[in-house]
């Protein structure tokens, strides 16, 4: 799945908020984690990224490079239609984990533009997510509603078989 996702990724034109002067450039996904729900009926899912951010900083003229990261949460349910009794895909919002995203500034030695950068951080990460999310979260669920909904019921039976065994050592 993340091939897929990174694929289309590649393809996407940069986000940018033009107000800021902040473009997010060359996305990538990391390892996607997924688990169930204690209640064993929902599969949450957990899908890492890494973007080069670019900011431009007027007052003092320059661009800063820097590395975004955060996480995107999803989950995934099965449901049955009840007029065809067929399973279908019940796909929840997507959205990014505020205590997961994380800016630095990669090999700075330029400490104005540190400061300036660390001034502007908690807006500066509302706002990366926000850009991030609107890009990303249409991909995930499309790849998420193509799904065969029998592999989904699958990975969830065997997440509860998992689970029985641990509570019965």
């Amino acid at each position: 799945m993340s091939n897929l996702v990174n694929d289309a990724l590649s393809k996407i034109t940069p986000a940018k908020d033009e107000t800021l002067g902040l473009n997010i450039i060359n996305y990538r996904i990391l390892k996607i984690k997924v688990e169930l729900t204690p209640d064993g009926e929902v599969i949450n899912i957990r899908v890492p990224i890494v973007a080069n951010v670019t900011l431009a900083l007027p007052v003092i003229g320059q661009v800063v490079n820097l590395k975004a990261s955060l996480d995107l949460l999803t989950d995934v349910r099965v449901a049955t239609n009840a007029q065809t009794g067929a399973p279908r895909a019940i796909i929840g919002k997507c959205s990014g984990d505020p205590d997961s995203i994380s800016l630095a500034v990669p090999d700075s030695h330029n400490t104005l533009m540190e400061k300036a950068v660390n001034t502007a951080s908690n807006f500066l990460t509302k706002t990366v997510s926000r850009l991030v999310e609107k890009d990303v979260c249409p991909l995930i669920h499309t790849l998420l509603s193509t799904l065969d909904m029998h592999i989904v019921q699958d990975i969830i039976d065997k997440f509860q078989k998992e689970n029985q065994l641990l509570n019965d050592v």
